[in-house]
């Protein structure tokens, strides 16, 4: 009974972590659509103007990194948010 009485909860807790991955999924998407977008700039720029390229290569390479950095965190927030939503809806199945 106590599992039926809290099902609510739990599908709320089901839709909220859905709804996270989801939002990380767009995240990804966007910044490798940024990234490829640069990409194109780049050589597109490279083709008009070598000289530069030194700089343009700067920036492509800070862009990755930062691209790269925005996708890590927002994976590590994503684990962590499902892993304490899973833990409460836990708790609140067993215990309440």
């Amino acid at each position: 009974m106590k599992v039926k009485d809290h099902q609510p909860v739990v599908l709320q807790s089901f839709v909220v972590i859905v709804v996270v991955d989801i939002v990380i999924v767009v995240l990804i998407v966007v910044v490798v659509i940024v990234v490829v977008v640069f990409v194109i700039v780049i050589v597109v720029v490279v083709a008009i103007a070598p000289v530069v390229v030194a700089v343009i290569i700067v920036v492509v390479i800070v862009i990755v990194v930062v691209a790269i950095v925005v996708v890590v965190v927002v994976i590590i927030v994503i684990v962590v948010v499902t892993v304490v939503i899973v833990v409460i809806v836990v708790v609140v199945v067993c215990c309440v």
